[in-house]
């Protein structure tokens, strides 16, 4: 079975760092790259500061390589 989990295999990052609000938000991303961070947090049902930080923090730890509309 194939899952986004399995697509996070990268090199020096570590899975027990994603936890399934991560996993959330980087699906929402995966189906629409031009979305807010407003749009992001309610279909992650997250609010919208922590889902910033969040998304933040996975680009600084390469999970999030870049963004494409």
């Amino acid at each position: 079975m194939h899952t986004l989990a399995n697509d996070l295999a990268l090199p020096g990052y570590h899975m027990q760092n994603i936890d399934e609000t991560d996993l959330r938000i980087l699906r929402a991303m995966q189906r629409d790259g031009s979305m807010t961070v407003s749009q992001i947090a309610e279909q992650a049902w997250f609010s919208q500061s922590p889902c910033s930080r969040r998304i933040i923090q996975l680009q600084e730890q390469g999970v999030i390589a870049s963004k494409h509309v």
